[in-house]
């Protein structure tokens, strides 16, 4: 289950990130910005956790 949420975590935070408009506000473009990188940082603590778990 981490694994799946933890992908998906990942490439939604990507998705974020690579579809900000080009004449966005400074305010959206940094509120998307905070929120795929976010994304994208849970999702990779959750993927290390599996990969930890898996190891043992």
């Amino acid at each position: 289950m981490l694994l799946l949420i933890g992908i998906i975590l990942v490439s939604v935070g990507y998705i974020i990130l690579f579809t900000v408009p080009s004449e966005a506000t400074y305010d959206r473009v940094f509120r998307q910005v905070f929120f795929g990188i976010g994304s994208s940082i849970v999702g990779a603590v959750l993927l290390m956790i599996y990969i930890y778990k898996k190891s043992l």
